[in-house]
């Protein structure tokens, strides 16, 4: 009986008044954490965040700064995350690379600013509210996903018209050892294509918050940068993303074995349409790197196999 009573006293009402439960304010508050960033941004910087290809420059200045991060590792030769094990670019063919993608980029960045100012000075008139937590998250991962489907196809697609492969897509595929200046090296018309990729979605299906679409844009930049990185960085979505994650270690593949691995951040869509290569040390490149035209001897591609092997291993 008094274990009973002593039972009894446990769900008494006053036990529970002194439990401090979340309240509606602070789900609330959370939700919308994002709106004094977003006052700050309007307060502060409104007269540049306005201009229409102001995602540009964010694209631009992750592009570059992501681009250094691996060519640091290139150049120290880090081998902890080295795909293709017995390849490093040199500062030439980097040189080679990222002189001109610079200069273009830089370019445009240029021009699209003086048109800002003084040519057609189109600005957009900003929300005074920010995105709720979950419409953030929302946009981005919607963006994310729809934007890499429609890569996942028109990269198909580049490869399957002989037009695009042979004049287009084959600017982008001299390279068969990739390193990070290397994702950006494309034909022009293929930059559009995958320019109209990461606008599409958040712009005319999603209809994103602009903030929305400035955290995707710089996301989707990380991760070109990162699948045509040739290397397997933990952060790469491959390794953090069960079954469905892409990023370098899959897509290095591609730029040797061509019909295999067109995804870019999800390799889900490789394996619903049948186009998978699995990653693996068996996968080696059969070309000389990092281009495209002389191939490997028989013999050195039994030393990378057993190098391969044994990075694994370790």
């Amino acid at each position: 009986e008094r274990a009973m009573n002593h039972l009894l006293t446990l769900f008494d009402d006053d036990l529970y008044k002194t439990i401090n439960y979340p309240s509606q304010d602070f789900f609330y508050n959370i939700n919308n954490c994002l709106q004094p960033i977003w006052e700050n941004i309007i307060k502060n910087y409104e007269p540049y965040v306005s201009n229409i290809w102001f995602p540009g420059t964010i694209a631009f200045i992750t592009f570059f700064v992501v681009c250094l991060f691996f060519t640091v590792k290139d150049l120290m030769h880090d081998t902890s995350t080295k795909i293709q094990i017995d390849y490093f670019p040199t500062l030439k063919e980097i040189l080679e690379v990222a002189v001109p993608q610079t200069i273009y980029y830089s370019l445009l960045l240029a021009l699209s600013w003086i048109d800002y100012y003084f040519i057609l000075k189109i600005q957009l008139e900003l929300p005074k509210k920010a995105p709720t937590l979950l419409q953030f998250f929302t946009e981005v991962t919607l963006s994310l996903i729809l934007g890499d489907f429609l890569i996942y196809w028109s990269h198909r697609t580049m490869h399957k018209v002989p037009y695009l492969k042979n004049n287009i897509h084959s600017v982008h595929h001299k390279f068969t050892s990739c390193f990070s200046w290397a994702g950006g090296w494309v034909h022009p018309l293929e930059d559009v294509i995958v320019v109209l990729c990461q606008v599409i979605p958040p712009v005319f299906i999603i209809r994103s918050h602009p903030f929305s679409f400035w955290v995707f844009a710089s996301l989707w930049v990380v991760c070109l940068v990162e699948e045509h990185s040739g290397h397997d960085v933990w952060w790469s979505p491959f390794n953090w993303i069960p079954y469905a994650g892409g990023g370098a270690s899959p897509h290095d593949i591609h730029h040797y074995k061509t019909t295999y691995n067109f995804s870019f951040i999800f390799c889900i869509w490789d394996k619903l349409f049948g186009t998978y290569k699995e990653v693996s040390f068996e996968n080696i490149n059969p070309y000389q790197p990092p281009f495209n035209t002389d191939f490997r001897p028989k013999e050195e591609k039994g030393k990378i196999y057993k190098l391969q092997k044994n990075l694994k291993n370790r």
